[in-house]
């Protein structure tokens, strides 16, 4: 399954508190779609437009560990399926979608030549 354009967006079906969940799906290598899925993304601009952040002192450690809960929450309730991928607890590299190729991009320090990492 090809994007229609490489102006082709991600569909956002809602925001929370902390994240955004969008549209996904279970793809296999020729494409082929087996199911469609919420894919959830740990997304703190959403809440910096909020009354709570004026009120509370956030960290991302505090952000973390909310994070963390909500995903054992999800994992207890057993109501639907979840795919782990460890980044619920270990930081990722930041990652940029190079829509055209259609591969991530890793950013590096133009002088080092370091990967950017979270902290």
């Amino acid at each position: 399954m090809q994007p229609e354009s490489s102006q082709s967006r991600a569909v956002l079906l809602r925001s929370t508190l902390d994240g955004k969940v969008f549209l996904g799906c279970m793809a296999d290598a020729s494409g082929k779609v087996h199911a469609g899925l919420e894919l959830r993304v740990q997304c703190a601009d959403v809440l910096k437009n909020t009354s709570l952040a004026g009120r509370v002192f956030l960290s991302n450690a505090m952000l973390d560990d909310r994070w963390q809960r909500q995903v054992r929450a999800f994992e207890q309730m057993g109501t639907a399926y979840t795919i782990s991928c460890g980044w619920e607890t270990t930081h990722p590299l930041p990652t940029f979608l190079d829509v055209a190729s259609q591969a991530p991009v890793h950013p590096r320090d133009d002088r080092t030549g370091t990967r950017w990492e979270l902290c």
